[in-house]
């Protein structure tokens, strides 16, 4: 099992990432494609959210009548 991503290796260099896809969903139901781009995100947002899971994030929708 995949632990969560270590968000201080990214500290130093935010949103300098590559285009590396290694999905992750957060818990605002956001798609990050890696994660630096994860962790970026959530250091600028002073950690309103958290790791939520690898891969993408799962789309809702609602059944229309």
């Amino acid at each position: 099992t995949r632990k969560q991503p270590n968000c201080n290796v990214y500290r130093s260099h935010l949103f300098f990432c590559t285009r590396q896809m290694d999905p992750i969903c957060g818990t605002n139901g956001k798609s990050y494609a890696n994660p630096c781009i994860f962790c970026s995100e959530k250091g600028l947002r002073n950690q309103k959210f958290d790791f939520g899971h690898w891969g993408h994030c799962r789309e809702y929708t609602s059944a229309r009548s």
